[in-house]
């Protein structure tokens, strides 16, 4: 264990991680899988304490929001991504609208309005065994306010942040936010204000393609992500053009912050023993792959990374 990576990096990516125990299967057998996975001694959440707090809350059979706290009194409040045989998951991480969030307090710039809607119905939502609502489990914390996701979770987590700030009337010092493979959340008014206003750090693999999404899309053809696959990228270039057509967005119209960014597998290492272009995508992609590139103890829930084992994972 003393080899592995304990830091709040990877503790923020293997709560994001856990989050998936709720993929598949049913929705009563969350709540305990998500404590059963946090007791887990390898994990680098053990080394805080962690444990469930609120939730889990599942809305739309997609978004899955919970709360954990750790021994030192800090909250994290975790995000689920994509549910990747869901077609409803998938909808929503294609933006269709921008908007403002209209949250009470002053938040430059517009969102994806899918993502403004989620992000609101889980800032509100009630945990379904106590019915505690989770700003009132937010509040009363006393120690940090972190936000965490992976994927769809990270392009939620920053207006997640935002909101919590706003709704909550608590001081931005108390709050940061760990995205891992985030998508863009929203315009560059909106990125700006997440990089000179919030605390949040946004982690990607430079050959994961999500990242790309929705700012830089046009990097997965230019630059060949995470490989050199013409057809492949051919037809992710047509389904864009075919988006912006239906949409009337544009990658111009989205940002990523980059006050905060810390990209990994700076290598370009790629998944190993010659794989599809599908095979390469979901590869890089894997939550346990970012657990694996931070050289954190991966998880065991869904695949692990094609890569192999972290270094030195026991």
């Amino acid at each position: 264990m003393s080899n592995h990576n304990i830091g709040i990096d990877a503790q923020m990516a293997t709560l994001a991680a856990i989050a998936y125990v709720g993929e598949t299967g049913k929705k009563s057998d969350i709540r305990g899988d998500i404590e059963t996975e946090l007791k887990n001694t390898t994990y680098a959440t053990h080394h805080a304490g962690w444990q469930r707090l609120w939730g889990p809350v599942t809305l739309y059979d997609d978004n899955l929001v919970f709360v954990a706290q750790n021994t030192a009194g800090d909250i994290a409040i975790v995000l689920r991504g994509t549910v990747y045989d869901d077609l409803k998951s998938w909808y929503e991480d294609l933006p269709d609208a921008l908007e403002p969030t209209h949250f009470p307090s002053a938040i430059p710039g517009k969102v994806s309005s899918k993502f403004k809607t989620a992000v609101f119905d889980m800032a509100n939502a009630t945990d379904p065994v106590d019915g505690t609502p989770m700003m009132t489990t937010v509040k009363a914390a006393t120690g940090k306010i972190y936000v965490t996701g992976h994927s769809q979770g990270a392009g939620l987590a920053p207006l997640m942040h935002a909101y919590v700030a706003a709704m909550g009337d608590i001081a931005l010092s108390r709050i940061t936010s760990h995205t891992f493979a985030a998508p863009s959340t929203g315009d560059p008014t909106f990125a700006t204000y997440v990089s000179t206003t919030l605390d949040s750090t946004r982690y990607y693999n430079m050959l994961d393609i999500v990242p790309t999404g929705y700012a830089n899309m046009s990097d997965i053809w230019e630059i060949g992500l995470p490989v050199k696959a013409t057809i492949d990228q051919g037809l992710i270039r047509v389904a864009v053009d075919g988006w912006s057509l239906a949409t009337g967005l544009s990658q111009s119209d989205f940002a990523q912050p980059d006050a905060k960014v810390v990209a990994l597998n700076t290598q370009k290492k790629h998944v190993p023993n010659d794989p599809s272009y599908y095979d390469s995508v979901v590869g890089q992609h894997n939550h346990n792959t970012y657990l694996y590139l931070l050289g954190a103890h991966q998880t065991d829930v869904a695949d692990g990374s094609p890569f192999g084992p972290t270094p030195n994972q026991s």
